[in-house]
C-alpha cells in the first residue's frame, strides 16, 4: 500500500498530470465514441466481407505506420530550445514522406501480387490510397507528438475527436449513397486528415524552410545525434505491428475476407473497456512507478495497481462472454453473430492484454528492454503459429487457439512483470483466487440466464450485475481509488 511519504513525494504536479490524462483520454472517448456509436448503422451497410477488405487494408497500413518516421518523432521533445527541435520535426515528416513514398512504389508495383496474397484482390483498385493514409498516419502521430512537447494536450484531445468524427460521417454517408468499400477506405484518410488539420496551426511557419544551407546542415545534425532511433527503436515496434497486424491478414488468408471481418469486429468490441481503461491507467502508472522506484517502495505500489486491474477485468470480461453473441446480435445484425462468439474465445487474450499493457511501464522504469524485446519474438511467434496451427479445423478454431495461447501467454508475462518490481509469485496467486472467487458468482448466474433469457432482458441483467460488483470494488473494497485508498 501507498506509503504517506512516497504520496507526498509524489503530490507536487500530481493534479496538472491527471489534468493531462483527463484530457487526452476525454478526446479519445469522444472520437472513439463516434466511431462506435457508427457501427451498428455501419455493419448495416457493409457486408462482413467487405468489412474483412477494410479491416485489410487497415492492417497493412499498421505495418508500416508505426514505423514510417523512423521513430524521429520521439525524439521532438527531447531538445531544450524549440529552435533545435523543429529540426527533428522536419526530419520526422521528411522520412514519413520517404517511406509513403516506397510504399506507394511497391504497391504500385506489385498490387496484384499482394492482394493475391492475403486473398483481398478487390484492394487493387484502391492501392493508391496505401502510400496517402501512411502519410496522414504518420504525419498526424508527428504532430501530436509535437503537441506533447508544447503541452498543448486541449488540442490533442480536439485533434483525437476530429479523427473519429472525420473517419466516422464520411463512412456511414458513403454507405447510405451506396459508395461501397471506397466510402470505408477514404473514411480512413479522412479521419487522419482531419487529425493533423487540427494539430498543425501548433507547428510555426519557419518549420517549413527546408531549402536553406544551414537548415540542411541542422537535419544533418539531427540525423547523426538521434541515430539510435531509427537503428533500434524501429526493430521493437515493427515487432509490435507486426504482432497487431498479423491475425487480420492471416484469417484473410487461410479464411477469406468475411473470416477477418467477423475478428476485425469482435476485437474492436473487447478493446472499448481495454483502450479507455488502459491508457489512463497507463500513463498514470508509469509516473506512480517511477516515483515509487526511486523511494523504494514499486512493490507494493504495482502490487495495488495489479489487484486493481484484476478486479476491473475479471468482472467486466467475464460478464461480456455470458452475452456477446447475444449483444453482437441485436447491435450489429444477426449475420454479425459469429463476431460474437470470435469474441468470446479472444477473451482471454484481449482481458490479460489490459493488464500487462500497463504493468508493462515497468520495463522502462527498470530498464529491462532487451529482456522485454525477446519476449515480443516469442509472442509473435505465437500470433503467428497459433492460427496456422488451429486452420486445419476452421476459423472457430483458430480463433480459439490464438485467444487462449496468447491469453496464457500474457499471463505468464504479467507474472515476470510482477516478478520485476518485487511482488512475490504466492501475492499474485493470492490476489488472483480472491479475485477470481469475487468474480465467480456473477459469471455463473449471468450464463445460467443466458440460457433462459435473451434479448434486452439478458443484456440488462449482465449490465445491472456489472454495476453492482464494480460498486462493490469501488465503495466497499476501495479498488479503484475508494475509500481504503484515500486513507492509505
Amino acid at each position: 500500500m501507498n506509503s504517506p511519504a512516497s504520496l507526498r513525494a509524489f503530490a507536487p504536479g500530481r493534479s496538472r498530470r491527471i489534468r493531462h490524462v483527463v484530457l487526452v483520454t476525454g478526446g479519445a472517448l469522444a472520437g472513439q465514441g463516434a466511431v462506435i456509436a457508427s457501427m451498428p448503422i455501419l455493419t448495416r451497410l457493409y457486408s462482413p466481407g467487405m468489412f474483412g477488405l477494410y479491416a485489410v487494408f487497415v492492417a497493412l497500413v499498421g505495418l508500416f505506420s508505426t514505423i514510417v518516421s523512423l521513430h524521429f518523432e520521439l525524439a521532438i521533445p527531447l531538445p531544450r530550445r524549440e529552435a533545435h527541435a523543429l529540426p527533428v520535426l522536419q526530419l520526422a515528416v521528411l522520412s514519413t514522406a520517404a517511406f509513403s513514398g516506397l510504399v506507394g512504389l511497391l504497391a504500385w508495383v506489385f498490387q496484384a501480387r499482394l492482394f493475391a496474397l492475403v486473398h483481398a484482390p478487390g484492394l487493387a483498385p484502391f492501392a493508391w490510397l496505401m502510400p496517402c493514409v501512411l502519410f496522414l498516419t504518420g504525419f498526424a502521430t508527428i504532430l501530436s507528438t509535437w503537441a506533447i512537447r508544447r503541452e498543448a494536450f486541449g488540442v490533442s484531445a480536439i485533434a483525437k475527436t476530429c479523427q473519429g468524427v472525420g473517419q466516422c460521417v464520411p463512412q456511414v454517408a458513403g454507405g447510405l449513397l451506396g459508395g461501397g468499400l471506397f466510402a470505408l477506405l477514404i473514411g480512413q484518410a479522412v479521419g487522419q486528415f482531419a487529425a493533423a488539420a487540427a494539430l498543425v496551426r501548433l507547428v510555426p511557419a519557419r518549420a517549413l524552410r527546408l531549402g536553406q544551407a544551414r537548415g540542411l546542415a541542422r537535419l544533418r545534425a539531427s540525423a547523426h545525434k538521434y541515430r539510435k532511433f531509427p537503428l533500434l527503436t524501429t526493430w521493437s515496434s515493427l515487432i509490435n505491428a507486426l504482432s497487431a497486424n498479423l491475425p487480420v491478414l492471416l484469417l484473410s488468408l487461410l479464411f477469406g475476407a468475411g473470416a477477418a471481418g467477423f475478428f476485425a469486429l469482435s476485437r474492436r468490441i473487447l478493446q472499448v473497456p481495454a483502450r479507455f481503461v488502459g491508457q489512463s491507467t497507463s500513463q498514470v502508472f508509469f509516473a506512480m512507478a517511477a516515483q515509487a522506484h526511486r523511494t523504494d517502495n514499486l512493490a507494493p505500489v504495482t502490487q495495488r495497481v495489479f489487484a486493481s486491474l484484476l478486479a476491473f477485468a475479471l468482472p467486466t470480461f467475464g460478464l461480456a462472454a455470458c452475452v456477446l453473441p447475444e449483444v453482437t446480435r441485436m447491435a450489429f445484425g444477426a449475420r454479425w453473430m459469429t463476431s460474437g462468439v470470435y469474441a468470446q474465445w479472444l477473451m482471454p487474450w484481449i482481458m490479460f492484454s489490459l493488464i500487462s499493457e500497463t504493468l508493462s511501464r515497468l520495463v522502462s522504469v527498470l530498464q529491462k528492454q532487451g529482456q522485454e524485446l525477446a519476449l515480443q519474438i516469442g509472442y509473435l511467434i505465437l500470433i503467428v503459429g497459433a492460427p496456422l496451427g488451429g486452420a486445419f479445423w476452421g476459423s472457430r478454431a483458430a480463433i480459439a487457439l490464438l485467444g487462449v495461447s496468447c491469453g496464457a501467454f500474457l499471463v505468464l508475462k504479467t507474472a515476470w512483470l510482477l516478478s520485476l518490481a518485487g511482488v512475490s509469485l504466492r501475492r499474485v496467486l493470492a490476489i488472483g483466487l480472491l479475485e477470481a472467487a469475487f468474480a465467480a458468482p456473477g459469471i455463473l448466474v449471468l450464463h445460467w440466464a443466458s440460457g433462459h433469457v435473451r434479448g434486452a432482458p439478458l443484456v440488462g441483467c449482465a449490465a445491472a450485475l456489472l454495476a453492482l460488483m464494480h460498486g462493490v470494488n469501488y465503495r466497499v473494497r476501495g479498488l479503484y481509488g475508494g475509500r481504503r485508498v484515500k486513507a492509505a
